[in-house]
């Protein structure tokens, strides 16, 4: 069984990302892992400031978990991670031998991230499994249309391989860009 992973800052974004991932573990029958990343500031950085935060995570992330098992019927799982989001969901891919990141994106500005945020772009360009970007207006459907794109990077085939097994079972139409 493979793993989905779903970044979450528990935004109406990350939750559409995450709704859109379940759908897929629930097609693919693989299991989902809900990740949250947190810091804490300079002055409020204690240890009892951080502990507190990680508990009302674990919260979240459980009841989120909970939900989905009982009303998807699917495998799901979580954790807390603190420290910078792009760091930890790098970390996580490979400690946890993730095959897909699923996370949402509102944009950001600037010319190098016009259609995807910064903290996606990041994760695109660190990450060694493919991530799948579910924008900030998307409403779901089945999915018809796949796009990979690629610079011909070291881990950009065993990435489209990842894609067409996913293909295979949800029978979109694959198209590939040379960037």
């Amino acid at each position: 069984m493979k793993t989905i992973l779903v970044p979450l800052d528990f935004s109406d974004n990350s939750i559409k990302a995450l709704d859109f991932a379940a759908y897929l573990v629930k097609e693919t029958r693989n299991k989902l892992l809900l990740m949250h990343a947190y810091q804490s500031q300079g002055i409020f950085r204690t240890l009892q400031n951080v502990m507190s935060i990680e508990n009302a995570t674990n919260k979240k992330l459980q009841k989120l978990s909970d939900e989905l098992i009982r009303l998807k019927n699917i495998s799901c799982s979580y954790l807390s991670v603190f420290g910078s989001p792009i760091e930890a969901i790098v970390e996580t891919v490979d400690k946890r031998d993730v095959s897909l990141v699923v996370m949402g994106t509102k944009g950001a500005d600037g010319l190098k991230e016009m259609f995807v945020g910064s903290n996606t772009s990041n994760v695109i360009g660190k990450t060694t499994c493919p991530v799948l970007v579910v924008p900030e207006n998307y409403e779901f459907k089945e999915i018809k249309k796949i796009t990979f794109a690629t610079k011909y990077h070291t881990g950009d085939a065993l990435s489209a391989r990842r894609i067409m097994d996913l293909g295979k079972i949800l029978e979109p139409k694959l198209r590939l860009f040379i960037l």
